[in-house]
């Protein structure tokens, strides 16, 4: 993979991150229940660290490309997740949280999907392993989202 490939796997893979925690603090804020209130601030902690990661990444691998189109984009991007922040305390409203968490849950499955797809593409090691870290966070957040959305459709819908 050459150098413009990884910089667009790590773009792609911050921008994702970077809605991930917008989702999950949004979640969060909107939580019934104290257990899942703490739950989704983890998932956008760790979802936060691994944006600092591929950032710390970014930086040095292409220290030279924070320039005006770099920064104009990160503003658009800002203004993206707050936008999509409103979307989702919109939706959740409408749909209910469980519904909104079987949904993250979906999205985490992308997420997966996307880092495997990059550590194949990708053979430095450092990228890898970062990667590899994201990956297994994802699959772990996606089973707590899976199991912690069919809890809140089994209460809202009591069989």
């Amino acid at each position: 993979m050459g150098p413009d490939l990884v910089q667009d796997a790590l773009e792609k893979m911050l921008a994702l991150e970077k809605s991930q925690v917008a989702l999950y603090a949004t979640l969060a804020a909107k939580a019934p229940d104290e257990e899942l209130v703490y739950g989704l601030q983890r998932l956008a902690k760790i979802e936060n660290d691994h944006v600092l990661a591929i950032q710390q990444k970014l930086r040095e691998y292409y220290p030279n490309q924070e320039s005006l189109f770099g920064q104009v984009k990160d503003s658009l991007t800002a203004v993206g997740l707050k936008g999509f922040s409103a979307l989702v305390n919109t939706a959740q409203g409408v749909a209910g949280l469980g519904l909104l968490m079987k949904a993250a849950a979906a999205a985490e499955e992308r997420a997966m999907a996307d880092y495997r797809r990059a550590i194949a593409r990708i053979k430095d090691q450092a990228i890898r392993d970062i990667f590899w870290e994201h990956l297994i966070d994802e699959e772990l957040h996606y089973l707590w989202l899976k199991e912690k959305a069919a809890q809140l459709m089994n209460t809202a819908h009591p069989q």
